[in-house]
């Protein structure tokens, strides 16, 4: 019969000065099912190489790691300096200046029923063009088999860099799809995600980034009570959902039922929440309920259709949020090449510079352009029952290619 692995657990174990610390790995046809990894403490695990393999689980360094696993916890672990090793007298040593160091915190790779919670994972390290990932949790891989996932729930977890040379491009990751298009192994799939009451500090990119790549569909996902606060770089969103475009013989990412609640942005070097349709994609039914952005450089909150238009792109709600102190626009829809947009409701909200704040405007903006398309259709929008108080800017402003 066919081999398989089950009820396996790794709890309480102490790991440092490997290549990575501790990981299960099943098969597509025969996962590892049942596997617990709790409160371990795992630290300084690196490798560098000059260029990574091919496959879902080639070269970077994991704290922990699970490839095709059925039912699969993984919670209360402490993960320190991956992609850092440490010499004979305990001090931090990064691998060779020349070489390339991509580190994961915890990585789950093609898992049903995968929960990853209560974890800390803090100051990694990359160098030579490679990337850190605080947490991961994917059905996709680079050219791997197509794959459908389902109930993954990341939650409680902590992440962030410390100053100094840590790093960390990416707080929380969940995708769907493709990472490269040498081949197309069919679409692959989540639906039934959680992420909640994470708190997720000095990310370089985005904080939590919720993704379809190419060929992926991530549906039914609900984000609350999370805290994203101070990221540093170029696309540093607090948080944001993605539909990325189509890649060769790869279909365009889809995105939909999206539910954020409840959480808390905070000094984001770009947008507080951020949701972007590509090319060809699909994203619709997103609802933004009761956050708070505060002191982000660009929008509050922004649902934004890229330039070429996606296929689908709309049903958004926001309600009962607050934009405080923003250096760009508070609430913002913008739509460019979205041949038919409709059932925009905007709520509740309440958008404010303070006396010390920099000034945010306008309160609402609603722009619809038509770069490569004849004409727009705006249909079904609502703003209701909206606060403003900004002193350099229209409260809404409201533009439509074309009228």
């Amino acid at each position: 019969g066919a081999n398989t692995a089950r009820y396996i657990s790794v709890t309480g174990n102490t790991v440092q000065r490997c290549i990575s610390g501790i990981v299960a790995q099943g098969t597509l046809a025969n996962p590892a099912q049942d596997v617990v990894i709790a409160s371990n403490v795992v630290h300084h695990c690196s490798v560098a190489r000059a260029t990574f393999g091919a496959g879902v689980f080639a070269d970077p360094c994991k704290g922990i790691g699970v490839l095709y696993g059925l039912g699969v916890s993984v919670t209360d672990n402490e993960v320190v300096g991956i992609g850092y090793g440490l010499d004979d007298a305990g001090v931090e040593a990064a691998p060779a200046a020349a070489a390339v160091t991509t580190s994961y915190g915890i990585a789950a790779w093609s898992c049903i029923r995968a929960k990853v919670s209560g974890n800390t994972v803090r100051d990694l390290h990359t160098q030579g063009g490679g990337t850190a990932t605080g947490v991961l949790v994917t059905a996709q891989g680079n050219g791997g088999p197509a794959f459908s996932a389902t109930s993954w729930d990341v939650s409680g977890n902590t992440v962030f860099a410390t100053s100094g040379t840590a790093n960390l491009d990416l707080g929380i990751l969940v995708n769907a799809g493709q990472a490269a298009a040498a081949s197309s192994p069919g679409p692959s799939s989540v639906s039934g995600v959680t992420l909640n009451g994470n708190n997720v500090r000095r990310s370089v990119a985005q904080g939590i980034l919720v993704q379809a790549s190419p060929d992926g569909t991530v549906s039914d996902v609900a984000l609350s009570g999370n805290h994203v606060g101070t990221t540093t770089g170029t696309d540093g969103d607090g948080i944001a959902v993605v539909a990325l475009p189509l890649d060769g013989a790869l279909a365009a990412g889809s995105v939909s039922g999206v539910r954020i609640a409840s959480c808390d942005v905070n000094g984001t070097n770009e947008r507080g929440i951020h949701i972007q349709a590509a090319d060809g994609t699909t994203l619709e039914d997103v609802a933004v309920t009761d956050c708070t952005v505060t002191s982000p450089t660009q929008a509050g909150i922004l649902f934004e259709a890229l330039t070429g238009g996606p296929a689908v792109f709309g049903r958004f709600q926001v309600s009962g949020c607050r934009v405080t102190d923003g250096a760009s626009f508070g609430i913002r829809v913008l739509a460019d090449d979205v041949a038919f947009l409709e059932s925009v409701s905007i709520t509740n909200c309440v958008v404010q510079d303070s006396n010390a704040g920099a000034a945010v405007g306008p309160g609402v903006d609603i722009t619809c352009t038509a770069t490569g398309i004849a004409k727009v259709d705006l249909s079904r929008l609502t703003i209701s029952g909206n606060q403003f108080d900004i002193d350099a800017a229209d409260a809404i402003a409201i533009s439509v290619e074309g009228l």
